[in-house]
């Protein structure tokens, strides 16, 4: 084989196999970045000509502890694009958003990957994707409410986040579609989003969208809730009629083996405990 021909199809698997580590970094890369500005930017839109005009000439903070600015600035300071105290909850607040960009990153990372590999598995590609609004939700909400030192509903909104958690680890992990599927995953999937459309239908969704007693931000969010958990449990019930299939189980077997059993008991049970202490 030609030397030089040789040399020119190194070059060019070598620039290939950089350009599929590269895209997926930067595409990972972007989401925490843009996700905020975007729901900076839809929060113009929505509380236009309801925010307070800022005069940065004369305004002051006296609320400011001007820790992080040391000798530089102290008393009550003067304006800045951004403030924050040094506080046990500033550093909760740091804590979480770090843990939550570190995560977004990897997550999206290992999605934008296993699509240019084209061994994503689009079902659970579209979960992913429509879980992240309750994601960044969860993240907004508790960072206002360490902000806030506000906390009534902070057990709510736990127990919301920990189970989200729990079926976007159980998607992600299902991401690659080389990896079999397996029934415990997706019945977990599933008894979590239909626990959630009980406690969201019992909460505010009935008052705030079908009643229409909500205004436009409460119906919205409410709305995106309902959908994501719409779509988890259409989806995870879709795998595993499909899963039955190959297989050659029906789902009715599925659910009468001992281990599903014990799953659909686990999440039973975690139904009468949410909404006994809600």
């Amino acid at each position: 084989m030609n030397p030089g021909l040789l040399e020119k199809n190194l070059k060019s698997q070598n620039s290939s196999s950089m350009l599929c580590k590269l895209f997926p970094e930067t595409i990972a890369l972007l989401f925490p970045i843009l996700f905020p500005t975007g729901h900076i930017l839809l929060f113009s839109y929505l509380w236009d000509g309801i925010e307070n005009g800022v005069d940065r000439e004369k305004c002051t903070c006296s609320c400011w502890d001007t820790v992080f600015k040391g000798p530089y600035e102290s008393g009550v300071g003067r304006y800045k694009h951004m403030y924050f105290n040094g506080t046990i909850n500033t550093f909760k607040i740091w804590t979480i958003t770090v843990i939550a960009v570190i995560i977004m990153y990897e997550c999206f990372k290992k999605l934008v990957s296993l699509t240019v590999q084209r061994k994503l598995r689009f079902t659970m590609g579209f979960l992913f994707l429509s879980s992240i609004f309750s994601h960044y939700y969860a993240w907004w909400g508790m960072v206002n409410y360490y902000n806030d030192d506000f906390y009534d509903q902070w057990y709510h909104q736990l127990l919301f986040t920990i189970s989200e958690i729990v079926t976007t680890y159980l998607v992600v992990k299902y991401l690659d579609r080389t990896k079999p599927m397996d029934t415990m995953p997706l019945l977990v999937i599933g008894n979590i989003a239909f626990v959630h459309i009980l406690i969201a239908s019992r909460d505010q969704f009935i008052r705030n969208v079908i009643l229409r007693e909500g205004r436009l931000h409460q119906v919205l969010r409410d709305l995106f809730f309902m959908s994501t958990d719409l779509i988890y449990l259409t989806v995870s019930t879709y795998e595993l009629r499909k899963y039955s299939k190959l297989n050659g189980q029906s789902i009715q077997n599925i659910l009468k083996s001992k281990k599903n059993n014990l799953v659909a008991l686990l999440f039973l049970s975690s139904i009468v405990f949410i909404v006994s202490i809600l």
